[in-house]
């Protein structure tokens, strides 16, 4: 009699251990998806920003969230929640809780408003003045769902006029 059970219940543990590691199994893909898809929408945005900087004129983006409107266009959520992006020099940074995605930009922008430069379309710049900009200014971080500006604008340095990309609200 005490070998039937024990039989039964070294089968159930068996079994528990093989249904617990096809469910672990799963979820690790799973996960792993989910992590390729935040970096998927982390590349959306920077492909986005590397092509209005490689256009080599004046032009401005409107980056929108939902599922209608101009591109590029980002979804509201991830996994129900929200998330947020940062904006730095030479990388695009997606954030929620501990997931992170970071997709690198082919040309450095400048994560400010060009109007702290002054008004006007074609500004008149020294190279010191747009450093100092850039090291006031080091990253743009917006949350999901708050709507923000691709620019690339004629910059006249003092050594030679010059195309520069900003990221802006």
């Amino acid at each position: 009699m005490i070998e039937f059970v024990s039989s039964k219940v070294v089968g159930a543990v068996v079994a528990m251990v093989l249904l617990a590691s096809i469910l672990g199994f799963f979820s690790i893909q799973r996960s792993a998806a989910e992590e390729r898809q935040f970096l998927g929408m982390c590349e959306t945005l920077s492909r986005a920003v590397d092509a209005v900087s490689s256009l080599g004129a004046e032009t401005s983006v409107n980056v929108t969230f939902g599922e209608e409107g101009p591109m590029p266009r980002l979804p509201f959520s991830f996994r129900n929640q929200g998330y947020d992006i940062e904006i730095r020099p030479w990388q695009v940074i997606f954030r929620q809780g501990a997931l992170t995605a970071v997709s690198p930009l082919t040309r450095a922008v400048h994560p400010w408003d060009p109007k702290l430069l002054g008004n006007g379309t074609g500004f008149y710049v020294s190279e010191e003045e747009l450093e100092r900009l850039d090291r006031n200014n080091t990253a743009l971080r917006v949350p999901s769902g708050k709507d923000f500006v691709i620019e690339c604008r004629l910059l006249r340095l003092i050594d030679a006029p010059g195309f520069e990309t900003f990221v802006h609200f």
